[in-house]
């Protein structure tokens, strides 16, 4: 998530300047910090459960399928983007001469 910030935050600061986008972070924070209170505070209620005990034990079987499976395709797809973004920053600065699908590889 380190990385996502680093290649995508001044990007989209400098892009939307006159469309409130630093004033949306400035609210994005208060609001994260009570989202992540709330969510702690949630789970606390649950002693020695994760997010898997917790669903298998309140919802059927296929929702919890699926909504462990949307979570993975939402990590996946964060960590590709993460990867080609990357990949696009080295062979741009590094190495331009060597092909992508190479360095995505390695």
């Amino acid at each position: 998530m380190l990385i996502n910030v680093i290649i995508f935050v001044p990007k989209i600061l400098i892009e939307h300047r006159y469309e409130g986008s630093v004033m949306g972070v400035l609210i994005a924070i208060p609001i994260g910090i009570g989202m992540n209170y709330l969510y702690s505070h949630t789970l606390n209620k649950f002693p020695g459960k994760g997010l898997p005990e917790i669903l298998a034990d309140s919802k059927h079987r296929w929702l919890v399928n699926l909504h462990l499976g949307s979570i993975q395709i939402l990590w996946f797809s964060a960590g590709l983007i993460t990867l080609l973004n990357f990949t696009d920053i080295l062979s741009r600065f590094i190495n331009p001469e060597m092909p992508k699908l190479l360095m995505i590889t390695i």
